[in-house]
């Protein structure tokens, strides 16, 4: 990927991810499987889940995502949307 799709890719996760956080009853379901996808590939080394039961959402602040699993509510991490890295 170049710089400038990089960059592209980025904003598109930023957005979609305000997206989020903003308007969570109105985001369209391909945004969340986007969205999906990406968290998906920085957390799976992480935590034992499967990619289709991702459940994404966040804890007050819009920077700071909580990612957790469908089938177990007690396996969930934080990621810090500011610093791009996991923090829990």
């Amino acid at each position: 990927m170049n710089n400038s799709s990089l960059l592209e890719y980025y904003n598109i996760i930023d957005k979609y991810s305000n997206e989020l956080y903003y308007y969570p009853d109105d985001i369209h379901e391909n945004k969340i499987e986007y969205l999906k996808n990406h968290y998906y590939q920085l957390i799976k080394y992480k935590i034992s889940i499967d990619r289709e039961n991702i459940l994404l959402g966040f804890k007050n602040l819009p920077y700071i995502l909580y990612i957790s699993s469908k089938l177990n509510p007690d396996l969930h991490l934080l990621f810090d949307r500011q610093k791009k890295k996991i923090l829990h």
